[in-house]
């Protein structure tokens, strides 16, 4: 029992973990049809499994034997249903866009880089996104078993190398003939799906699979909510909001930087085109002229960028220290 003369201790206060509440999670979920190409359910029936035990899926004869689509189901009876909460969370156009996933293996990669090289690698990915639908505005490659086709293609430069030592002749490898790396072949998917508004993304084994696929969905789900899912790498959204070129991504990463906006991004590549046009600029400058390099950059009319953005824009591009503000 406290005496009077002991004083109160206040209890700490509660933390409350804020996010979307979880029936909008769940109604975001149910809305969602996942739609798989039989020939791919059954050679990764597992993965599908999994997938089958959150969301509706069906299997299907679709346009592509490696494909799956996502689908958002909103019937009449579906929409009375909502509750007042979830139609207040929703902050884009339920039924604007359609994601589809192409899954390749890497025996598939392989087979063309041995027939082709890199250049076979690009077209036969090139093939199969032209038989997407165009109506299909969110497309992913999802591509497995990379470090095994790592191996593998150095396993077959090994092979080489160890037929020539027996049988005493020498080795040359001409540009036809030799077989590229996986970090080479990696960055050419990367190039190539960036210039085709394709999202690339790798997974190293198929036991990934089914984890992967459900935090896609997750994500396609809980998207129009405004909600990011933050375990996973995907970006849900327009394909017009992302760079599908190399100077749009570059204005995507300016406009990232608070109170920048298209305009001034569009301003900063005008007379920077590339990130690394401006990069070296800075490194040419000291840190008083860093900051004030692109105060002067005109936006229309009598307005100029102005230094307090021009700082800002340094100080993000520029600092070694992660904790450290951007907005002084």
């Amino acid at each position: 029992m406290l005496s009077h003369d002991e004083p109160l201790k206040a209890s700490p206060p509660k933390r409350v973990r804020l996010g979307r509440p979880p029936r909008v999670k769940a109604e975001a979920i149910n809305e969602i049809c996942a739609l798989v190409d039989d020939r791919l359910f059954l050679r990764y029936m597992s993965a599908f499994t999994k997938l089958q035990s959150t969301v509706e899926t069906a299997s299907v004869r679709l346009f592509a034997e490696n494909a799956i689509l996502w689908n958002r189901q909103l019937s009449n009876s579906t929409s009375a249903s909502r509750s007042n909460s979830a139609r207040s969370q929703c902050q884009t156009p339920l039924d604007s866009t359609r994601f589809v996933a192409l899954i390749f293996d890497s025996q598939d990669i392989h087979a063309h880089i041995k027939s082709g090289g890199e250049e076979a690698v690009l077209e036969f990915l090139s093939r199969h996104q032209r038989l997407i639908p165009s109506t299909y505005d969110q497309v992913y490659f999802l591509i497995i078993g990379g470090k095994a086709l790592s191996s593998r293609l150095a396993s077959e430069i090994n092979k080489e190398f160890r037929r020539a030592v027996l049988t005493g002749t020498r080795l040359v490898l001409t540009p036809t003939k030799k077989l590229p790396t996986w970090d080479e072949l990696e960055q050419a998917l990367w190039l190539a799906g960036l210039e085709n508004g394709v999202r690339i993304q790798f997974l190293d084994h198929v036991d990934q699979l089914p984890d992967h696929l459900l935090e896609m969905t997750k994500c396609v789900a809980w998207e129009p909510y405004g909600h990011r899912h933050e375990t996973g790498n995907f970006c849900v959204v327009a394909s017009k909001r992302c760079g599908t070129t190399l100077s749009g991504t570059w204005r995507r990463i300016l406009e990232e930087i608070g109170r920048v906006t298209p305009t001034v991004a569009t301003a900063i590549a005008a007379s920077f085109p590339t990130m690394d046009s401006l990069l070296r600029r800075y490194n040419e400058s000291d840190q008083m002229q860093g900051e004030m390099l692109l105060a002067d950059i005109p936006l229309g009319g009598n307005r100029t960028l102005g230094p307090s953005l021009s700082k800002r824009i340094y100080r993000v591009l520029t600092c070694n220290n992660p904790n450290q503000t951007a907005y002084l």
